[in-house]
């Protein structure tokens, strides 16, 4: 299922606030970023799709985004992908703090206890000092998982 075009097309907005989650998918999209010359580096990001399963937000998909470092021989101890990878893992650390040692699918079919937080993407507008940052419309604002505190099942 491409959650991704799901997503964008309604982009999920619930109140902020404690839910219980269930992952039911990820993504690592190949997004093409401008670099210090010139476009063409690829950003190394991973999303993690989940569904509110309780209350009135029931069945609704939030996304959770990481931004991973260019190297992925190595994920920092304390990122945030790290810190959600070992409650996926049960406390676990990883025998290597490689990416590939730290697959998303750790992530797949679990329920935790999450932070979902409103998101308000802001316009920068060039300024003679530093940019000035214009909220954008309501239409371009959503929700996204931000921490993950607790496994409950899986």
């Amino acid at each position: 299922m491409d959650f991704y075009k799901q997503w964008s097309e309604a982009r999920t907005k619930i109140p902020s606030g404690e839910y219980h989650v269930r992952c039911i998918g990820s993504d690592k999209p190949k997004i093409w970023i401008e670099g210090n010359h010139g476009w063409g580096k690829l950003n190394n990001r991973v999303v993690l799709w989940f569904e509110v399963v309780e209350g009135a937000c029931n069945g609704k998909i939030i996304p959770m985004f990481f931004n991973l470092p260019e190297n992925l021989n190595k994920v920092p101890d304390g990122s945030r992908y790290y810190d959600a990878w070992r409650i996926a893992n049960r406390g676990e650390r990883p025998s290597r703090a490689r990416f590939k040692e730290m697959n998303p699918s750790k992530f797949h079919g679990k329920s935790f206890r999450a932070e979902i937080v409103d998101i308000k993407p802001k316009w920068l507008i060039p300024g003679e000092d530093k940019p000035k940052e214009i909220e954008k419309p309501e239409i371009f604002h959503y929700s996204k998982v931000y921490v993950l505190y607790e496994l409950i099942t899986g």
